[in-house]
């Protein structure tokens, strides 16, 4: 079967796309079987990319394209297939990184639509109301006011709309792309993974087939994706195998295992400190390939981002700064990081800021808060710091020799203002004995 058959029923040059009339939608689709590798790039970069998903928005034309995608993408004669179904999976949801590490909350979607249908303006505005008052502080609250302004009910709906209406084409054609797992292309795989597990709906078929290649995949970055994609299908049962990942020898696949994690809610010291770490080993420029596993997607800060939605009980600093001063030493830095999220908050490398009062702890989502300090400000004096973060100082202070040698605890302590040194961290303690 012609995986295009049917392009020219639909009328393109009524559909919108990021440029307008996306008349040339139909010649960019059949592009893609070209047997020119520098056709089929352009017709993917500047006519699909470019224009049905131009920087994460969806537009109606996206809709209208997505089954022929997936009709190309299932067939094996179509060339460069990895391409396809990376298109598909950001069409799916704008940035599949974004929707880590709990997964797509489709049924609040699907409600949130359903409410927005029924609204009045003037119910409207009473929710928008409510969003700026319920914000978390005067900070948020004043950036809230700010951006309500520009808030318009009637472009938001149609905006929603568009965006579940491409979600629901590419949802139509998981059955089909499922298969794709199995490729033995390892891209095809690696893109595959991530997109399965952005369909909860679609669950009770992919997580068996995710499951066999958790214990069968070789391929690193299809592996990552497979671990976040269980994860955020909330598949339980595949905890202690996710676990027995955060002392594996790779990074990607320790990140992978400490986001899924926290999206099954199993938030421990350990996981907190490879987030931690793996925000702060990123900065150093030891990157994996960012364009494979959603994990590495982006910047260093997406590690930051997943710690942003993890909640912890308080009792994991305790564990942390116990596992500092009597734990093996394999564990050090993994035990820093924890203990300095806990006491100092969280740092975005992304904008080299540390937001000292938005610990993940208070349930706070958002890494904007009233107090910001630039990263590697010193901290205030030690006595003026409270119990917990004193607590993880002198915790730090005691650290054996050997620990210093590790260049990424240095680096985290200079991060969030803290003396990276042993002599120097002994005289901030000093005027307190």
């Amino acid at each position: 079967m012609d995986p295009v058959e049917g392009l020219d029923d639909i009328d393109w040059a009524g559909l919108r796309h990021a440029y307008g009339s996306a008349e040339g939608i139909p010649a960019a689709l059949r592009a893609l079987r070209s047997p020119s590798s520098d056709e089929r790039r352009e017709a993917r970069d500047d006519h699909l990319w470019n224009c049905i998903w131009h920087q994460g928005t969806r537009y109606p034309a996206s809709a209208a394209a997505v089954p022929f995608l997936v009709a190309l993408a299932v067939d094996p004669a179509t060339p460069d297939r990895k391409e396809i179904v990376v298109l598909l999976t950001m069409l799916s949801v704008g940035y599949p990184d974004h929707m880590l590490p709990h997964g797509v909350d489709i049924a609040a979607w699907r409600t949130d639509l359903r409410e927005r249908r029924a609204m009045s303006p003037e119910d409207w505005e009473r929710r928008l109301d409510a969003w700026v008052q319920e914000a978390p502080n005067d900070f948020q609250r004043e950036r809230r006011t700010w951006l309500r302004k520009d808030r318009d009910p009637e472009v938001e709906l149609r905006n929603l709309e568009t965006e579940l209406a491409v979600y629901d084409a590419v949802l139509a054609g998981v059955p089909a792309l499922r298969p794709l797992l199995e490729s033995p292309d390892s891209g095809l795989r690696t893109w595959t993974a991530a997109l399965l597990g952005l369909f909860p709906e679609e669950a009770a078929a992919s997580i068996p087939a995710l499951s066999a290649r958790l214990e069968t995949e070789t391929d690193p970055y299809t592996l990552s994706n497979v671990i976040t994609a269980l994860g955020a299908l909330g598949h339980r049962p595949a905890i202690p195998r996710i676990r027995a990942f955060l002392s594996d020898d790779r990074r990607v696949h320790r990140l992978a295992a400490a986001t899924a994690l926290v999206g099954l809610g199993e938030v421990d010291e350990t996981v907190i400190g490879q987030l931690t770490v793996s925000s702060v080993w990123a900065n150093l420029g030891h990157t994996e390939d960012s364009y494979r596993a959603l994990v590495t997607s982006g910047s260093p800060e997406a590690a930051t981002r997943f710690l942003l939605r993890a909640e912890a009980d308080p009792a994991v600093f305790d564990r942390a700064v116990d596992r500092l001063r009597h734990g093996p030493m394999t564990q050090t830095r993994l035990m820093v990081g924890a203990a300095l999220t806990f006491a100092f908050g969280l740092l975005d490398l992304g904008d080299s800021l540390i937001y000292t009062s938005a610990p993940f702890l208070t349930g706070i989502r958002t890494p904007y808060d009233e107090e910001e300090r630039r990263s590697g400000e010193e901290l205030e004096p030690f006595e003026d710091l409270d119990d917990r973060q004193r607590q993880a100082v002198r915790a730090l202070a005691d650290l054996p020799p050997d620990a210093w040698n590790d260049a990424v605890i240095e680096t985290m302590l200079r991060a969030w203002g803290v003396p990276g040194d042993p002599a120097s961290l002994q005289r901030y303690l000093a005027p307190t004995g």
